[in-house]
């Protein structure tokens, strides 16, 4: 934070700010930013801000000592010329190579941009995922000898046509991968080892509609349903529900000749169609 008089950040000063000048310096990740995009800026700093926008630590430099709010990228030469400076929100997932000893050992909050790069980690993961299905890695490390391989990578490669990818985080890349999906997404219920419990977690619908917002795919929630109303709830919410260690239990309980009868019946129960049977 600022001191008003001395204009100084170092850590444990309080701010007064007349007024507030915010620096936009575009990069990599974005490039552009549109009118409406400016004016939404603007709207949330409030009328009395100043935003600028420049395209390069070049042309930040010279703004530094105005700077009260630098979105973008942040070096030791912008930091040193900026004794304004309150707040760094960096346009991009890695932040390592800000975090040199002065402004990390100040008391300015650094942020980061949730989700920015996610469709472009999507598509890597689709090239790294095809690359090891494809047999890329091996054909490299062959060189010249690839085209006289070419019939033995065939031999072992995998094709994903009707293959499930499971997907584990559903941040900006997870979300960015289900857009990209066929199928339906499964949805982990929480976190830790799967087995039967007694209880869904509390923020399942909240859970679940994050996702609907990401995907249209059909959802199905898994991982420690084990009873009727559990299933019933997960049915109200989703397409599917996944019982897995429920089944297995039952399964390894049912005497051997009769592990088909109670498998049908315990998914009767799940279902609810039992319950109507004996009714």
């Amino acid at each position: 934070m600022v001191d008003a008089a001395t204009g100084s950040n170092e850590p444990g000063r309080t701010s007064i700010l007349a007024r507030m000048h915010i620096l936009i310096m575009t990069g990599l990740t974005i490039a552009t930013l549109t009118d409406e995009q400016l004016a939404s800026i603007q709207e949330a700093a409030g009328a009395d801000a100043e935003v600028t926008v420049v395209n390069s630590p070049k042309e930040a430099l010279p703004h530094a000592a105005e700077t009260d709010i630098l979105f973008g990228a942040l070096n030791q030469e912008f930091f040193a010329a900026a004794p304004n400076l309150a707040w760094v929100h960096a346009i991009a997932s890695g932040v390592d190579a800000m975090l040199f000893p002065a402004f990390r050992d100040s008391a300015i909050p650094l942020t980061s941009e949730k989700g920015l790069v996610g469709p472009h980690l999507a598509d890597h993961a689709m090239a790294l995922l095809l690359a090891l299905t494809r047999q890329v890695g091996q054909a490299i490390k062959d060189g010249p000898r690839s085209w006289e391989n070419r019939v033995q990578y065939r031999q072992v490669e995998v094709e994903l046509s009707g293959m499930t990818m499971g997907i584990v985080g559903f941040g900006g890349t997870g979300k960015a991968l289900a857009q990209r999906a066929a199928g339906f997404v499964y949805l982990v219920s929480v976190t830790g080892v799967t087995g039967a419990r007694s209880a869904l977690p509390s923020d399942l619908v909240d859970f679940v509609g994050r996702v609907r917002r990401a995907t249209e795919l059909p959802l199905a929630v898994g991982f420690g349903i084990s009873n009727p109303e559990q299933v019933a709830t997960v049915g109200e919410l989703c397409e599917a529900a996944v019982v897995g260690s429920a089944v297995i239990s039952t399964v390894e309980q049912a005497p051997p000749g009769q592990r088909v009868a109670a498998l049908r019946r315990f998914a009767e129960v799940m279902t609810g169609r039992g319950r109507e049977q004996d009714a």
